[in-house]
């Protein structure tokens, strides 16, 4: 029986040793499968065109917070001026 075991042993390691040499690996080029999709060229337009609207809101938003700064300085200034104009008129 031990005997047996051991054959059997034996002949399961051989045939997985086999079936491993002939399972086939292949590669894929993703890329180029994805380029060759028309639908990828749609997803690119509209992905730019996102980009853009948002870049373009980010433009808006930096524009705005640069006057609101200035503005805020400008109103700073004058306030200190006043102060000390009315300081030195003491």
């Amino acid at each position: 029986m031990k005997k047996l075991s051991v054959l059997f042993a034996a002949v399961m390691m051989v045939v997985s040793v086999g079936m491993a040499k002939a399972q086939k690996i292949a590669t894929l080029d993703v890329l180029g499968v994805l380029n060759a999709m028309p639908e990828k060229k749609k997803a690119d337009a509209d992905l730019k065109t996102f980009l853009d609207t948002k870049q373009a809101e980010i433009k808006k938003k930096q524009m705005q917070l640069k006057l609101s700064t200035s503005n805020t300085r400008q109103r700073l200034l004058r306030k200190r001026l006043t102060k000390t104009k009315l300081e030195k008129r003491k």
